[in-house]
């Protein structure tokens, strides 16, 4: 009967589980999110990096899975998708927004500030202008 008991206890878990999903994001994933962030702001257009990502706050009780941009599993509440798309489009003043004039900065990515994501399946990179990939760790981990 116990047995019975810890099976049912295990199924009601489950389903409730799928019914309401995760609703918050893992920390690590969190952490380098905010890094990605920085380092688009230290490369490209500080002004508009914050604008586009401007859910991506250091606030501890901010849920990254709602941040712009970023899509998480449901039941893991690992990111699974991620937009990193145009950011480092340098405007002018009288450029306007979201029509991209400027020049694209000429600069590389380093893959391995994705490395912690392991259940990434979509990385949008597209309209970086991009001049080279790097990967500082030495090894990839996709």
């Amino acid at each position: 009967m116990e047995v019975w008991r810890c099976w049912v206890l295990v199924v009601s878990f489950v389903v409730l589980v799928q019914t309401l999903g995760i609703k918050c994001c893992v920390r690590q994933e969190r952490e380098a999110l905010l890094n990605i962030k920085t380092y688009f702001q230290t490369k490209y257009n500080d002004s508009m990096v914050n604008e586009l990502l401007s859910s991506w706050v250091t606030n501890p009780k901010s849920d990254c899975c709602t941040w712009n941009r970023v899509k998480c599993h449901l039941l893991s509440g690992r990111v699974s998708k991620l937009s990193l798309q145009a950011l480092n489009v340098i405007r002018s003043t009288y450029d306007e927004y979201p029509f991209p004039k400027g020049d694209l900065a000429d600069v590389s990515i380093d893959f391995s500030m994705f490395q912690n994501f392991k259940e990434l399946t979509s990385l949008n990179l597209s309209q970086g202008g991009f001049q080279s990939l790097e990967n500082t760790t030495g090894s990839c981990h996709f």
